[in-house]
Parts: structure tokens; C-alpha cells; sequence
């Protein structure tokens, strides 16, 4: 009994100790975390008011970035006619963008979008005032976006017109039909159509349109501005459209793409070349020259010439 009774007890004991112990590191945890908890995050004392927050938050490692570019963008569109161009949408960067975008600065000023400016997604419109809203700069080359907002007040963000740019031309503002853009997703294509008035279009003088992109709600799916603020390209591209007011081409439309010389073979099959004067709708062109030089080794055997033009031979 003497040898089970002392067994018993060293148990007891290890037990205890043990006991012991756990309490011990409970009470060294709980000093540490009101250690913690007495410290501010900017080393002041506890008990201290907390700094006021004047810097929005910073973007995590991994962010998503807006890429736009243009495509065919008409480089010679013809003098008063409509624009049309596509403005393409990518994430180039490595991580979700929530609420993309599209921002589009239209020179009204220079002529175009006037009085018309329309987009659309894969032939469905986008809705004014729904999906995509248009504003003036006023006279501080200045415009309140329609939906992005300011860290840490909340209003409307105020957008300055890139360089080339200023008073009376015009912001559109795109939201895409999507509420979420990875990296690795396909590049969207947005289509715009925009009038040109003339005056102030003249031929020969370069238009420029500029675009940005970004993400309404930054890197998460809410509207969490205070937080995580919007995020927005940093610069804007751009492109050019110059008026003309005539296009000249010429094609070969003979029975081949290649001809033998000689009377035999022309005299049957012989060579034609159409030259073609396309000009702008509405637009008059008085006296009108075109002068074609033919190589040395053609002869020109007769010429046929419409819609009141008139040649005049003057052979070598």
C-alpha cells in the first residue's frame, strides 16, 4: 500500500506543476497583449487620440492596372463626317479591378462631338446617364466626374483636362458592363462615334482624343471609398484624326495581275488603270487637276473619263 500510496503522489505532484505552469503562460500572454494594446500604432502612449488620417490607403502589393488603347481610329476621316473609333480596355496588372471604366476627353472645341457622342458594347448602346455620362470643362479647364469619389471627404472627384485640351470640350465617362477585370481576361472593345462640325474641323488640322481607364471600386467589389479608394490611370493616351477633304487612288483593273507586251497579247487583253477622286460628302471642289505619268514601256491607247471629268492627253 506504502509503495502505490507514493506513486499516487508523484502524479499529484507532476499534475500540479503543470497546472502551475499553464497559469503562468496565461499570465505572461495577457501582459503581452496589454502591452500591445497600450501602444498605438504611431508610438504614442495609450489612452492618446488617434492621429487623423490624411493619406489614403495604400494599393496592396498585388493591384490591378487599366490599359487603353486606340483602334481604328480613322487617321484622314473626311471633312464633316462622322468619327468612328474603338477604344480598347485591358488589365495589365496582377491582381482584380472591381467597377472598370473609361474615361474619354472629346476636343469639342476642335469639332468634334459637338452635338452627337454615342458607345457601345458588341452593338448594344451604352445608356446616357446610366452607363455613360458626358460633361463640360468649365472655364478652369476643370470637370467633377460623374462617379468617382475623393478620399477621405467622399464627393465627386475633380478631373483637369490633359494638355491640348481646355474649356468647352468634353468628358465621357464609360462604365463597362462588367463588375469585375482580371489580368488575363479578354481585352474589351468599346465603339464610339463622335459628329465633326465644320467649322471649327478644317482640312489638314490634326484632333487629338485622348482615354484612360480604371476601376470605380478599386480592388474590391465594394464602394468602400473610404478605404479603398478608386483606382485610375495615371496618364492619358491619345491619338489624332486630321480632316481631308479629298482621297486620290489608283488600281489596276485590267483581265490579270500581269500582262505579256507586245500587240498580240493588248491588243486583246489590254492594261486599264481607274484613277478615282473620292471627296467629302457635301464639300465642292472647283478645278481640279490630276496629272498620271505612265512608265516608259506603256503606251497609252485611249482613256475613258465620267461623272463630268475630262482627260487631256499629252503624250511624250
Amino acid at each position: 500500500m506504502a509503495t502505490i500510496y507514493l506513486i499516487h503522489w508523484e502524479h499529484s505532484l507532476v499534475k500540479r506543476l503543470w497546472q502551475v505552469l499553464i497559469i503562468l503562460f496565461i499570465l505572461i500572454g495577457q501582459s503581452g497583449l496589454t502591452n500591445v494594446q497600450a501602444a498605438s500604432a504611431n508610438g504614442e502612449p495609450a489612452g492618446s487620440a488617434p492621429a487623423p488620417i490624411s493619406q489614403p490607403p495604400a494599393q496592396p502589393a498585388f493591384a490591378p492596372v487599366a490599359g487603353v488603347s486606340f483602334g481604328s481610329l480613322p487617321a484622314q476621316p473626311f471633312l464633316g463626317e462622322n468619327v468612328s473609333f474603338s477604344v480598347t480596355f485591358s488589365n495589365t496588372g496582377d491582381a482584380t479591378g472591381y467597377g472598370p471604366f473609361i474615361d474619354l476627353v472629346i476636343p469639342a472645341t476642335q469639332g468634334l462631338g459637338t452635338t452627337t457622342i454615342t458607345a457601345s458594347y458588341q452593338g448594344i448602346p451604352f445608356t446616357n446617364n446610366v452607363d455613360i455620362f458626358t460633361n463640360t470643362f468649365n472655364a478652369s479647364s476643370q470637370v467633377t466626374h460623374p462617379f468617382l469619389r475623393t478620399f477621405p471627404s467622399g464627393s465627386f472627384q475633380t478631373v483637369t483636362a490633359p494638355a491640348g485640351a481646355g474649356p468647352g470640350d468634353k468628358l465621357v465617362s464609360i462604365r463597362l458592363p462588367f463588375g469585375s477585370y482580371s489580368p488575363g481576361q479578354p481585352p474589351i472593345s468599346v465603339d464610339v462615334t463622335v459628329n465633326m462640325a465644320v467649322p471649327p474641323a478644317t482640312v489638314g488640322t490634326a484632333i487629338p482624343i485622348w482615354a484612360r481607364g480604371g476601376y470605380q471600386f478599386g480592388s474590391t467589389p465594394l464602394d468602400d471609398w473610404c478605404c479603398d479608394a478608386p483606382i485610375v490611370a495615371g496618364s492619358w493616351a491619345s491619338s489624332t484624326a486630321t480632316p481631308t477633304l479629298w482621297r486620290l487612288s489608283k488600281s489596276y483593273s485590267g483581265p490579270e495581275n500581269e500582262a505579256a507586251s507586245g500587240p498580240n497579247f493588248t491588243s486583246f487583253y489590254p492594261m486599264q488603270y481607274t484613277l478615282a477622286v473620292d471627296i467629302a460628302p457635301g464639300q465642292t471642289i472647283t478645278n481640279l487637276t490630276l496629272s498620271d505619268v505612265v512608265p516608259d514601256n506603256l503606251q497609252p491607247v485611249s482613256w475613258v473619263a465620267t461623272n463630268g471629268a475630262s482627260c487631256s492627253p499629252n503624250p511624250l
